[in-house]
């Protein structure tokens, strides 16, 4: 199960593993710093592991791809509002 937001806006779930979706994101985007957040829940792994492949096309540009990798921060305690653009992650892994 996930749940998928940017800048605080919830804009996907799914539920089964390896699902790709197609999901409108420009009533989320902003100009400048975008927050892109995945709650993710795995039940049915004893070597849970999350993989993320976001591609978006900015007006008048070509595409880019912004994808998971050791950057990204995770936690099993997250705070209210985690998803959100304001939210102080500094204390996470």
């Amino acid at each position: 199960y996930c749940e998928v937001y940017l800048n605080g806006q919830r804009l996907a779930m799914g539920r089964k593993p390896g699902n790709l979706e197609r999901v409108d994101v420009s009533t989320a985007t902003k100009p400048g710093k975008n927050v892109l957040a995945v709650r993710a829940t795995n039940r049915s792994s004893t070597s849970p592991y999350l993989e993320v492949g976001f591609f978006f096309k900015p007006v008048d540009a070509k595409w880019r791809i912004v994808i998971s990798d050791s950057e990204w921060k995770a936690t099993t305690d997250a705070r209210s509002n985690w998803q959100m653009p304001s939210f102080d992650d500094s204390a996470w892994p």
